[in-house]
């Protein structure tokens, strides 16, 4: 990523509408890459929500239909029938699946944006370069 010395731009008597663009599209950046940041570590969480679920699942296959079991609710645990749990499992990570789905879609769409804006903000710093 781009950074540039905004002092250096607003002690060059440059155009204040040129300013205002490169110190736009500086912000628009940086928040970009800050989403691009969190949507990663989302899918990452998602990720990791669904292979806990689809473990869990695989561990509960080997037991009885009738079987009680305990589930975890916050740091209680409560007695459920294994169905039950079953069924909660495939919910959470079909959820995870779906969630992770949208972030990843989410993040190649910044990966897209995030280059056009640099290169943006490259283009109006050398434009003010000029300028002096």
């Amino acid at each position: 990523m781009i950074r540039h010395d905004l002092a250096r731009v607003h002690r060059l008597g440059m155009s204040e509408t040129l300013k205002k663009e490169f110190t736009a599209a500086q912000t628009r950046l940086g928040e970009l890459v800050a989403e691009h940041r969190r949507v990663s570590e989302f899918a990452s969480r998602k990720e990791h929500e669904n292979k806990m679920s689809l473990l869990t699942m695989k561990e509960l296959e080997s037991l009885p239909a009738e079987t009680a079991v305990y589930r975890t609710i916050g740091k209680a645990f409560i007695l459920s029938d294994l169905p039950h749990v079953q069924e909660r499992l495939r919910n959470v990570s079909s959820m995870a699946l779906e969630e992770k789905e949208k972030m990843l879609t989410r993040k190649a769409q910044l990966e897209v944006l995030i280059p056009n804006i640099e290169n943006k903000a490259k283009a109006l710093y050398e434009e003010l370069s000029a300028e002096q």
